[in-house]
């Protein structure tokens, strides 16, 4: 069964090219473009791995992904990504920067699907 990877990003290009790729790859991506709407649907989701931008409209991936950390899913592998560097503080098990290879994006989500953070 393919590994399930919520994608929260806001911007349709990255979230279509980032869908595409992963699929590709053999995962099963659920593309969400904000991170209430990620919350309210993360316990149908059950995701295994957790991408999530960090600047989106509302609440930021930083914030989600606190919340996430603090929540029954705490154990599950989220990447946090950005255009705008690496935030000092979060609580991602990793931070990928844009522009990114999605090729490589996909590496690492597979690896963190069979491996976990």
């Amino acid at each position: 069964m393919a590994a399930t990877v919520l994608v929260i990003e806001d911007d349709p290009a990255t979230g279509r090219l980032l869908e595409s790729v992963l699929q590709i790859g053999g995962l099963q991506p659920v593309l969400i473009t904000n991170a209430e709407d990620a919350l309210e649907r993360l316990p149908d989701e059950e995701p295994d791995v957790i991408l999530c931008d960090l600047q989106l409209p509302g609440m930021d991936g930083a914030a989600f992904i606190e919340i996430v950390k603090a929540s029954d899913l705490a154990d599950t592998p989220v990447v946090l990504m950005s255009a705008y560097g690496e935030p000092e503080q979060h609580s991602a098990d990793t931070f990928v920067g844009k522009p990114f290879d999605p090729f490589e994006v996909t590496h690492l989500i597979e690896a963190m699907a069979r491996d976990g953070p």
